[in-house]
């Protein structure tokens, strides 16, 4: 069984520790003894030596974020915004900085 505690820890000052919560969840995914998502995997030998025996966590748990959903059109509209406020912002400095006769 491999199991993916990354997230399940309290930070300490030299070392991280397991609170309870952690280890009963640890405890109960091993005596449920069967994969749960982006938590834990069973694997048999087969599984092992398809995989050369690399034990590494993430080759049996996926622990990856699911990718976020970007809006194109949205974020096209935002950033026309965007530059829009930047121009008027920009005018205005303009503006002021020729009423105090600044050039740059």
């Amino acid at each position: 069984m491999f199991v993916y505690g990354a997230k399940d820890f309290e930070e300490g000052k030299n070392r991280n520790k397991l609170r309870p919560q952690d280890i009963k969840k640890i405890v109960s995914a091993f005596d449920k003894f069967e994969d749960v998502d982006k938590y834990c995997h069973v694997a048999d030998i087969a599984e092992l030596e398809e995989n050369e025996f690399n034990l590494n966590v993430p080759r049996y748990v996926d622990i990856s974020e699911p990718e976020e959903q970007i809006d194109i059109q949205e974020a096209y509209d935002d950033l026309k915004k965007t530059y829009s406020e930047q121009d008027k912002l920009k005018k205005l400095v303009e503006a002021d900085l020729k009423e105090l006769n600044i050039k740059l």
